[in-house]
């Protein structure tokens, strides 16, 4: 069974590869239940949670903003590189984006895919400074 600790990936006693725990760091993703409707046909947000993880986070590259609707290109966008599964929301299920804090500011993840390479299962998401 594979298994990470911070960017060491082992099989059993083997380790498979080990990534510099540098560019890795702890940030705070917020993210919400899905909403509902009340009586009055009002949307209410669903429950709030907040949980640490693990993440490189890097600016976007011309690439990643290729992305990113045309208003919001010249914006701070990062791409954070994580083994956490990061949601981008969904609207017609009512769910919001997950947030992530990353040195101080606010980013609402976009969009996210996933590489499941083996030893390297991880998650990118790309996202977009919230401005508040």
């Amino acid at each position: 069974m594979e298994q990470s600790v911070r960017g060491v990936y082992a099989r059993g006693n083997s380790v498979l590869m080990q990534l510099p725990s540098e560019i890795f760091q702890t940030v705070t993703v917020t993210r919400w239940s899905a909403g509902s409707y009340d009586s009055n046909g009002r949307f209410v947000d669903g429950s709030q949670s907040t949980i640490a993880i693990t993440a490189s986070v890097q600016p976007a590259s011309p690439q990643d903003l290729i992305h990113v609707e045309e208003g919001n290109r010249t914006k701070d966008v990062i791409v954070a590189w994580t083994e956490t599964e990061l949601t981008p929301g969904n609207e017609a299920l009512g769910t919001i984006p997950d947030h992530i804090t990353w040195q101080g500011n606010l980013y609402e993840c976009h969009k996210v895919e996933r590489f499941n390479m083996g030893a390297l299962p991880h998650y990118k998401a790309i996202a977009i400074r919230h401005q508040i």
